[in-house]
């Protein structure tokens, strides 16, 4: 779990070898960066990591069925400002993915979960984390 920090994780390996899956993003100031290299999946067999402010128009599934990126311009905003979800359904925004997704060399350097969950992976750890951050939560 990766709560309550400036960045919660910093990618900057130029070979990625990691499987970051069941992992819980929650109140950073930014949930990820990613340093020069290719881009990062953080996806494995078909389940990613809970990213709030992540969404869905209307899913009912463990998953969400829509990719989130942690580093994309909008993306990373989704958790912090109630416009970033409008901003992110605009048909302009969705074609440049559709574009840097389709392009080779258009692609910066980032990270996406192509089936990022619903629900937090690891909920008992994110509500003693809550309940040792907020003010007058007492110790789990």
């Amino acid at each position: 779990m990766l709560y309550d920090n400036e960045v919660g994780v910093v990618a900057e390996n130029v070979i990625p070898s990691n499987r970051v899956v069941g992992n819980d993003f929650v109140a950073n100031d930014r949930h990820a960066t990613a340093g020069t290299g290719p881009l990062r999946i953080y996806t494995h067999d078909g389940r990613g990591n809970y990213w709030a402010g992540a969404y869905d128009m209307a899913g009912t599934a463990a998953t969400l069925d829509r990719a989130y990126s942690p580093t994309d311009a909008v993306d990373r905003r989704l958790h912090r400002t109630d416009a970033a979800v409008t901003l992110s359904a605009a048909p302009s925004v969705r074609g440049v993915r559709a574009l840097r997704g389709t392009t080779p060399g258009f692609r910066k350097a980032s990270i996406v979960d192509l089936a990022p969950l619903r629900d937090p992976a690891n909920p008992g750890l994110l509500a003693s984390a809550r309940n040792e951050t907020e003010p007058g939560g007492a110790p789990a």
